[in-house]
């Protein structure tokens, strides 16, 4: 941490572990491409009880305009997450349940819109990469001859 007129301060977080927890950053197609205004809402079972949280992806809220663009959920004790749904910008609803969510306990993964997990934002890239590929030639250049 940046001190004025004083050296830097570095502060270490040494405690254990103490619960389960799932980091979402969600991508736009529709939607702006950092989702801005979307909302997730995640469903857990704890000890014997339901509980549903809420996140809105938000801008401008952190510290020295740095947003972290990630929802962040503590589940405590929870094993499993039972639902997650997200309500895009554009409108769009996603529903996931089940096993659907397996491998989303204490891992940071990234959702598309429209689309499903990813555990990097580079196979999200490779996924569009791909797509763009699949689409290329254009129909309107196919036939074409382009001179100089």
């Amino acid at each position: 941490m940046s001190n004025n007129n004083g050296p830097p301060t570095i502060y270490l977080n040494n405690l254990a572990r103490t619960g389960n927890w799932t980091r979402l950053t969600l991508v736009g197609n529709k939607s702006n491409h950092d989702a801005i205004g979307a909302r997730v809402r995640l469903t857990v079972q704890v000890d014997g009880h339901s509980k549903t949280m809420t996140r809105q992806v938000e801008a401008g809220s952190s510290y020295a305009s740095q947003s972290d663009m990630a929802v962040h959920f503590g589940l405590g004790r929870a094993t499993k997450i039972d639902r997650l749904e997200i309500f895009w910008p554009s409108g769009q609803e996603q529903r996931f349940a089940g096993a659907q969510l397996e491998g989303l306990l204490n891992q940071a993964v990234y959702l598309e819109e429209g689309g499903g997990f990813r555990k990097s934002r580079a196979e999200l890239q490779g996924r569009r990469a791909m797509n763009e590929a699949a689409n290329w030639p254009l129909p309107t250049s196919v036939g074409r001859e382009v001179r100089p």
